[in-house]
């Protein structure tokens, strides 16, 4: 998503005109290689790369979102009050048994 952005974002301004064409794909390619040539061209990728992680973060805030709509609609839901035994009376005394010895 964010590389996506950063290619249809990035627009050369008119003072980058003497650029020649193959910096230009590369600065079009690579925020590092427009923030390598300065200038106009580093401000055009810099524009581009924030454009594109802005896109990318509204993304996947959207998708976490969705996902933690879908656990809360989807998983069953049960009243733990109802679920756990809370009668100790019934309990074996582990202090007494010795588990794993030879000992009868």
């Amino acid at each position: 998503m964010l590389s996506s952005t950063y290619h249809s974002h990035f627009a050369l301004p008119q003072t980058a005109g003497g650029l020649p064409s193959e910096l230009a794909d590369k600065a079009r390619e690579s925020v590092a290689m427009a923030t390598h040539l300065g200038g106009p061209v580093a401000d055009a990728g810099r524009a581009a790369f924030v454009d594109g992680l802005h896109a990318g973060l509204l993304v996947g805030s959207l998708a976490a979102l969705l996902a933690a709509i879908g656990v809360a609609l989807l998983l069953p839901r049960s009243n733990a009050d109802e679920d756990v035994d809370t009668d100790l009376t019934q309990a074996p005394d582990l202090d007494t048994q010795l588990v794993g010895s030879a000992v009868p």
